[in-house]
């Protein structure tokens, strides 16, 4: 199991959550003048709130690529939106949730992978980008089961964008992502869960 940490400034604590892979991502927890609760209903300040208008590149964050363990997250900026695990990497049952954490470049590996999107989304403000950020945090993809088509990590950001599209804060649906999405898919989906789910069925027989 791998472990990141975003290192913020002004940490007070950390907060662990479990990918929808076996992903580890260690969020420490600050508190500042433009607060994003994390899903404990602490606070994290990402970066000071303006009025200027901002646009931020798209960009999909591949880890641990071929294996069981894949895990695909959708970034924008200095910011990582995902779907993750309600319960358990062993819970074939409950839909992912979504979250979010600060990002600040992936870690470089063979299985680590950045895939520009080359579309940008634009908000009026930081501040409406964070209020953005918090409502795809809060999306699930029930009623799918993480074993289900339109129930894992590939899924969430594909829901993530549509949605960003929905609010204009996208143009379009990036071409880059519908070509990738197609090509990926079922690689990803019956290498992942599917694959999980078989050899806990398998060990259980």
């Amino acid at each position: 199991m791998m472990s990141i940490s975003f290192k913020l400034p002004l940490t007070l604590t950390c907060v662990s959550v479990l990918l929808c892979t076996s992903l580890l991502v260690s969020m420490p927890v600050q508190v500042g003048s433009s607060p994003l609760p994390d899903h404990e209903n602490r606070a994290i300040n990402l970066v000071q709130r303006n009025n200027e208008k901002v646009s931020y590149p798209l960009s999909l964050w591949a880890s641990q690529i071929g294996t069981e363990q894949e895990h695909v997250s959708l970034v924008m900026h200095d910011v990582l939106v995902q779907g993750v695990v309600a319960k358990s990497m062993n819970d074939f049952e409950t839909p992912l949730i979504g979250h979010y954490a600060a990002y600040h470049g992936p870690t470089t590996t063979e299985k680590t992978r950045i895939i520009k999107l080359n579309e940008n989304v634009e908000f009026a403000s930081r501040h409406e980008f964070e209020a953005e950020v918090l409502k795809l945090s809060k999306m699930t993809l029930a009623p799918h089961k993480p074993i289900d088509e339109g129930g894992n990590c590939v899924d969430y950001i594909k829901k993530a964008l549509e949605e960003l599209v929905e609010e204009k804060a996208l143009a379009k649906m990036p071409a880059t992502f519908t070509a990738w999405y197609g090509a990926n898919y079922k690689r990803i989906s019956e290498g992942t869960w599917i694959a999980r789910h078989k050899k806990a069925e398998a060990e259980h027989k």
